[in-house]
């Protein structure tokens, strides 16, 4: 694997384990995110409310310093535009290979990551 992400990796080989060798595709990543992001959201906010999630995400950070399970840092502006690194991936014998990493359009907001 040449994935940008060391956590990918566990979570791809994880994949490959329990459905007979085949590679998760992006949407397996988004899936995961997704519901880690509605977990921590939801435990910032002390409740499940779909009003007061999407309010908690807007214009806020989320580095995985302390957030591990996002896998990378993200950043949602005001509009709810998601910010975060891009990854160039070509398909080689059915396995993702890292061709490029594009870094957000914007870096607002991720110095606290640092």
């Amino acid at each position: 694997y040449s994935l940008a992400v060391p956590d990918m990796v566990a979570l791809a080989q994880d994949f490959e384990k329990s459905h007979g060798g085949a590679a998760p595709d992006h949407n397996y990543y988004k899936g995961y995110v997704a519901m880690w992001m509605v977990a921590y959201a939801t435990e910032k906010i002390g409740k499940f409310d779909q009003k007061a999630m999407v309010k908690a995400l807007k214009s806020q950070t989320w580095c995985v310093s302390k957030y591990p399970h996002l896998l990378e840092n993200t950043r949602w502006d005001s509009d709810g535009n998601i910010y975060r690194d891009t990854f160039i991936v070509k398909i080689v014998n059915q396995k993702p290979q890292l061709l490029d990493t594009i870094p957000p359009l914007s870096s607002a907001g991720f110095a606290a990551c640092s």
